[in-house]
């Protein structure tokens, strides 16, 4: 496969639940210190968390995931709406008044271009009103509907790849090598930022709180991964894994979640960095469980789709899981911190298999078995 340039790389795996666990041995560190039981922190009564930033993050790519949605029901967009949304240039969010963008959020300036072309890919094939076929792009309806998904020559759907890539891109990347790795042990807990109710470090923990996705107390009963109340994007998939019932679900796993990030905070006011650190490690594991086992599970659904619209959807899903994994790169500061579990080279070799240059319409069963297998 020629590897598209892509600086997000892999992650990690832990605890001995059905789902796919990578270091079975090792064990979950008990956090002192738990905190409360929502994300929810004050100083003088007043709130000292702040992450409106990625809340308009999060907004954008959903309003970037409903524009390319048009090709779904034949409609075509324009690369340039789709370049200016990511970029909020030239007036792209002027209603909704958003400051934020997600382009220069990137993980690499290489990533940037690759979204960008995606985007161009798209709007050529949307302009095409072909059926897609082998070799062919073009749209392919479900199985008795008006809609389906708007998939390359090879089957492949833009929209997952965009979606998942970006997830992975700026929310993973931005919260577990920069918040997470990075800054935290080089910012201020010591001082209030100037104006603000929360130090530097609390703000940038909050931050990376925030490309989560999930509701400040999200809890085991939060069964609806469609839900956007309880959670978006890395929320609605943390949710999914929590709540499904195939060979690679996670019950459990929306409170291991949330309790582990609100114990991270918890300890950062209260200057214990050891628990910190260790609410960290449980954090990006668990985010890499999730990745991972998303990913996993929609091969699993794609060899037993009937309906071919379907099948390249699920598949597609998984691909773009699998790039967005990439997010934990595994720099010098996250390999200090929480160093990521799974080897590159297996999701290299998974994608080798099932991945962005794979001709999807000559996949079988026994190529996508032999993917899943890399990872148990």
């Amino acid at each position: 496969m020629n590897k598209v340039k892509y600086i997000l790389p892999i992650l990690s795996i832990s605890f001995g639940l059905s789902f796919v666990s990578c270091e079975k041995g090792e064990e979950t560190p008990t956090l002192t210190n738990p905190g409360p039981s929502t994300y929810t922190f004050t100083r003088d009564g007043e709130s000292s968390v702040s992450y409106s930033g990625q809340t308009e993050r999060i907004a954008m790519l959903n309003a970037i995931g409903t524009e390319l949605a048009k090709v779904n029901t034949g409609g075509s967009i324009e690369a340039s709406t789709l370049n200016d949304m990511f970029a909020n240039e030239n007036g792209a969010f002027a209603t909704e008044g958003y400051t934020k963008d997600l382009k220069s959020k990137c993980a690499s300036v290489e990533d940037q271009a690759f979204y960008s072309n995606l985007f161009s890919v798209t709007d050529s094939i949307s302009k095409l009103n072909h059926t897609a076929a082998k070799g062919t792009a073009g749209l392919l309806l479900k199985s008795n509907s008006t809609s389906g998904y708007l998939l390359n020559e090879n089957g492949l759907e833009m929209r997952q790849i965009i979606l998942k890539g970006l997830m992975g891109s700026v929310f993973y990347y931005r919260a577990i090598e920069e918040y997470m790795g990075v800054e935290i042990n080089s910012d201020d807990n010591s001082n209030l930022v100037e104006g603000k109710n929360y130090t530097q470090m609390e703000h940038h923990y909050d931050e990376a709180f925030g490309y989560v996705g999930i509701a400040t107390d999200l809890n085991n009963f939060d069964t609806d991964a469609k839900d956007q109340t309880r959670g978006m994007f890395w929320g609605e998939y943390i949710i999914k894994r929590h709540s499904t019932d195939d060979n690679f679900a996670m019950p459990g796993v929306n409170s291991q979640f949330l309790g582990a990030i609100i114990a991270g905070r918890h300890a950062i006011t209260l200057k214990d960095y050891a628990t910190r650190d260790a609410a960290i490690k449980t954090v990006s594991r668990l985010w890499e469980e999730v990745c991972l086992n998303n990913a996993l599970s929609y091969l699993e659904d794609a060899k037993t789709d009937t309906d071919p619209a379907a099948k390249f959807h699920h598949l597609s899903e998984a691909i773009g899981f699998l790039v967005a994994m990439n997010g934990h790169v595994g720099g010098s500061s996250s390999n200090a911190l929480h160093p990521r579990t799974i080897a590159q080279s297996k999701v290299d070799a998974a994608l080798a298999i099932v991945g962005l240059n794979t001709q999807l319409w000559d996949l079988s069963n026994a190529e996508i078995d032999s993917a899943i297998a890399i990872f148990n």
